[in-house]
This record gives structure tokens, C-alpha cells and sequence, in this order.
């Protein structure tokens, strides 16, 4: 397994900087994910972000980065 939780980056179908969210939730599950007995990180069931070529993330992971 590779490690690797956090991630940030640009979005692959726009130019819009972004974090990646390293927890999983089932793909049944609805509602607050942290919630979900199925939940994993990135790194536990899925490789992490140290790996080549890059994981790719579920649309619902990646987040637009706040700026200050």
C-alpha cells in the first residue's frame, strides 16, 4: 500500500484549484461520510497520494480551495 493522505492540486476538467478530502464513504452511503461504517482514507483500502501515476479521486473528494 502507498501512502498518502493529503493532497492538493489542480482539477483535471477545469483550472480551479482544489484539496482532495481523504475520506471514503461507500458509494450507497448518503450523508456525512465520517458517519459511514464502510468509510476509509486514502491509503488504507485505496493507494495514496505518494503514488505514481497519481489515484484518481471521486468528484464528491475533490473540494474547491478557499482563498484567504
Amino acid at each position: 500500500m502507498i501512502l498518502g493522505c493529503d493532497a492538493a492540486g489542480l482539477d483535471r476538467g477545469r483550472p480551479n484549484e482544489v484539496v482532495v478530502h481523504a475520506v471514503i464513504s461507500d458509494a450507497d452511503w448518503r450523508g456525512d461520510e465520517t458517519l459511514d461504517p464502510k468509510r476509509s482514507l486514502l491509503s488504507e483500502r485505496y493507494q495514496g497520494t505518494f503514488a505514481e501515476p497519481r489515484p484518481r479521486c471521486r468528484a464528491a473528494n475533490v473540494l474547491p480551495k478557499r482563498r484567504r
